[in-house]
């Protein structure tokens, strides 16, 4: 629970910049970021606008104020120690999360694409991803955060079954199913 809000709901900040996830959304995310890491007990429990995860090691730390969150972008497919829970859910209900999620930029596509909010469980993935050679321009639409971070999965997963790195150059049929 963040403030007032129950577990049950989404936690919409900013607009959807930052979204804490309900029992669903962390459940379904959870076993998918926990499939890609290796990490089976792994605790997604909120992602923000860019599709950017936040996991806990498991359901356990949401419990403890000194657990150490880890911030995993599918872009780039990178996993790295950010702060201690207790801290980031300070910022949450401070609101200052959203400077560290890049709110201006956030604001400047919402007003570009004539979008308000974010629905819960969306986000604004790259037109290309990082390990792609993404230069890091973003989508024209919002999609599903379970099709981004699984999108980025396989197409990871596809450039390791043929001994590619990031910065390879990709075969021409690379994207066709």
């Amino acid at each position: 629970m963040i403030g007032d809000q129950p577990r049950e709901a989404v936690v919409l900040v900013h607009g959807g910049a930052f979204q804490v996830y309900d029992k669903t959304l962390e459940d379904s995310m959870s076993g998918l970021i926990a499939s890609i890491l290796g990490r089976p007990g792994a605790h997604c429990f909120a992602g923000d606008w860019r599709g950017v995860q936040y996991l806990l090691p498991d359901r356990e730390s949401s419990d403890r104020a000194d657990a150490v969150v880890e911030m995993f972008d599918p872009s780039s497919m990178r996993c790295e120690s950010l702060t201690a829970f207790g801290k980031l859910m300070a910022s949450v209900s401070g609101g200052q999360i959203v400077r560290a999620v890049g709110a201006a930029v956030f604001d400047q596509w919402r007003s570009d694409h004539g979008v308000g909010t974010l629905s819960p469980g969306t986000c604004v993935p790259p037109k290309r991803y990082a390990f792609l050679g993404g230069d890091g321009q973003l989508s024209d639409r919002a999609i599903s955060m379970q099709v981004h971070v699984g999108l980025a999965a396989k197409l990871r997963w596809k450039m390791q079954q043929l001994g590619l790195r990031p910065g390879d150059r990709l075969p021409d049929d690379f994207f066709h199913v």
